[in-house]
This record gives C-alpha cells, sequence and structure tokens, in this order.
C-alpha cells in the first residue's frame, strides 16, 4: 500500500514539477514546453544569481551546484568509423532545482533537485536521428553528482571523470548511455586548456544584472569509443565539446530564443557565439568566444561577427528553422559557411528545440578551411 501511494504521489509531484518549471506555450503545439521560459526562472529570488564572477574551484564546481536553479553538462561531437561513416551524438543532464531547500518530508527518497537528460545520435550516412530523455529525483541511486571521482548520472545515463596527476582542471570524462538498440560509449579527453567565457565565467545573456551563467568549456576533446545502433555496432574517433552553466534567472523578457553555435575548424582554431531573439526574429543580445591554435582565447562582442541566414527548411513537426548561415568575423579575416549534415535533427521531447551536426567550409586568412560543429536553435 504504502508503495502504491508513493508512486502515486510520485506522478502527481513529478507532473506539477514538469509543470511549473516548464511554462506551456500558449500554441497549439501545447504538448512541448518552453525552453526560454526554464531559463528565465522569473521569482526565484530564493535561488543565487550569476552576478559577479567567481573564482571556480575545482573539482568542486565540475559537480552539481543546488543553491542555483538550473545547469547542465553538455556533450556534442562528431565522429567517424573507419570507413569514413559520420555521426554526431549529443548528451546533456540537466538540473533544476525545485525549491531552494529541501522540505521536511521525513524519508530518504525526497528531493528538491529533479535531474533530467537528453541523448541523441545523428547517422549521417543514413539521414537517420534517433533522440530519447530521462527524468528522475536527484537522490541516491536515481540521479546526482559525486566530485571525487567525478560522477554525473540520471540511473543508467553517465558522465564519469578521472583527473591525470590530480589535474582538477582537466578531467578525462567517460560518457555512457544505453536506450533501447541505440547505445553511446566514448572516451573523452580534453586537448586544450578550459575556456571561461564572458567575465572570467560570467556568461552574460541580457544587459541586465542577474540575467547571466557562469560558464566554461572544453572546446576540442578527443573522442573514441563505441557507438551502437540498431544492430550495427561501430568503433569511432573524432571530436567533441564540453560546455558547463549553471545558473538561475539567464534570460530577460522579451527573449523568446536563441541560436547557438560551437564550430571546430581544422586549423585548430573553435569558436563558440550565440545570438538571443526578440518576437520579431531580431538579435536581442550576443556574444561570443573565438579559441586560438594555442588556446588562448578572444571575447567576441555583437558586433565582432555577423550573422546571416542563408536558408530555412520546415520539418516534420511543421516547425521551420534556419539551415544554413554565413558567419564573417572581419577583425579575423574569418568567414564560413555552416550547414545542418541532415534536415531532421529536432529533438521533439518533453522541450522542443533544434539541436544538430553542422559542417563548415570557408576561408581563413585567405586560406581554405573546413570544420564540423553543432547548432542549437530555440523558440522557432
Amino acid at each position: 500500500m504504502k508503495k502504491v501511494l508513493f508512486i502515486i504521489l510520485f506522478v502527481t509531484l513529478f507532473g506539477i514539477s514538469i509543470y511549473f518549471i516548464f511554462d506551456v506555450p500558449k500554441s497549439e503545439d501545447s504538448k512541448y514546453f518552453s525552453v526560454t521560459s526554464a531559463m528565465s526562472a522569473e521569482g526565484d529570488t530564493l535561488f543565487k544569481k550569476a552576478i559577479l564572477p567567481v573564482d571556480f574551484q575545482f573539482p568542486r564546481d565540475h559537480a552539481a551546484h543546488n543553491d542555483y536553479k538550473l545547469e547542465w553538462w553538455y556533450f556534442t561531437g562528431n565522429l567517424q568509423d573507419e570507413k569514413g561513416n559520420r555521426f554526431g551524438y549529443q548528451f546533456t543532464i540537466f538540473r533544476n532545482a525545485l525549491s531552494p531547500e529541501v522540505g521536511e518530508i521525513n524519508s530518504n527518497l525526497s528531493s528538491n533537485q529533479l535531474y533530467f537528460a537528453h541523448f541523441a545520435l545523428t547517422d549521417v550516412g543514413s539521414n537517420k536521428h534517433y533522440y530519447f530523455e530521462k527524468f528522475s529525483r536527484g537522490i541516491e541511486g536515481l540521479a546526482g553528482t559525486d566530485t571525487l571521482p567525478l560522477k554525473i548520472f540520471i540511473e543508467n545515463w553517465t558522465i564519469n571523470g578521472d583527473y591525470p596527476n590530480n589535474n582538477y582542471d582537466k578531467p578525462i570524462f567517460r560518457i555512457n548511455a544505453v536506450e533501447g538498440d541505440i547505445a553511446l560509449n566514448l572516451y573523452l579527453e580534453p586537448v586544450k586548456n578550459m575556456v571561461l567565457h564572458g567575465d572570467r565565467g560570467l556568461s552574460a545573456k541580457s544587459y541586465e544584472p542577474g540575467n547571466a551563467s557562469y560558464y566554461y568549456s572544453f572546446t576540442r576533446i578527443k573522442s573514441s569509443g563505441n557507438i551502437e545502433i540498431e544492430d550495427k555496432n561501430y568503433s569511432v574517433t573524432g571530436s567533441s565539446w564540453m560546455d558547463r552553466e549553471w545558473s538561475t534567472s539567464a534570460l530577460s523578457a522579451g527573449q523568446t530564443g536563441w541560436d547557438w553555435f560551437s564550430v571546430q575548424l581544422d586549423n585548430n582554431i573553435e569558436l563558440m557565439f550565440f545570438r538571443l531573439r526578440d518576437s520579431s526574429g531580431a538579435t536581442n543580445f550576443a556574444k561570443g568566444t573565438l579559441v586560438l591554435p594555442d588556446g588562448t582565447y578572444k571575447n567576441l562582442k555583437e558586433g565582432d561577427f555577423q550573422l546571416k541566414i542563408l536558408n530555412t527548411q520546415k520539418l516534420e513537426s511543421g516547425t521551420e528553422y534556419p539551415t544554413k548561415w554565413r558567419i564573417i568575423l572581419p577583425e579575423y579575416s574569418l568567414e564560413i559557411i555552416s550547414e545542418v549534415q541532415i534536415l531532421e535533427q529536432e529533438m521533439k521531447l518533453s522541450v522542443k528545440y533544434y539541436e544538430g551536426s553542422i559542417r563548415i567550409s570557408g576561408r581563413f586568412e585567405e586560406n581554405p578551411i573546413a570544420g564540423y560543429g553543432y547548432v542549437e536553435l530555440t523558440g522557432y
């Protein structure tokens, strides 16, 4: 009887939690929730906010920050097998605090932390995209984080980390995720040192104080392992990108979505930039980071780069997304064309958004360049 009562209680609270985390959009597409609503976190005055730069402390800051409302551990990458078959992947674990403190429920099953995760594989040659999600409470055995050794997990989807020579600033990661006949098992070794975006890791998302996140990345990660797609197993190598962010209220009123890019070029340069859009589709705020071959990096403001949409296409869901862009950094003599590798890479989960592998071509200082990356599109 207690077990049945607990299941009923959990399902009820889970539904209420999801409703409050993501405002249901006022549209026909009401089975999906709004990413931008989750990032706004209006009224959460009891949580800490990202207002001033802080001195990151590792390994502590690789793990959860429960006094902030939202954070994530985000990995994407582009891989290939020995035959040249190309694949993209996304693996992200999110944490969302339902309240600043744990309630007074006398149970080791109670938690004010909700974890959820997204896992996707893109099979470029087969023109297929597989995607999944999980939800769980942040309690021992179900979901959570540990620092030594590093572990971020939600049930059997895991990110594990080691610190070679006690180098806490540059862990080696292992990702494992299995869902049915789709699996990802990767060993990830950062090539370059950590990048702190914005002002020493304080990444503004608008001109309003507190609408920001703490944000660091590993922008080039040597990757190897195996993926399984249906009845086929592929031994793969390639390059990955890792983002870490935590915040409480990252977006401001009037921001309806964003376009975010990570780019890895074959001349050992990386580029991250994003633009936040208003209801008209115009750029409301934009920032970026250019990472040079030696690992040094430059902050980019809106006027430092130009983004032009070259093509849009309507997906099976009926949503129309940009699919091809021209990106120019005049000061750095960099001009690239970015295009999705396959069209259908929409994540039609509880939160609907586009997360897709992209291929790059262009010129840097008059020399031809190529590369791969990922694009994230929300609010379309």
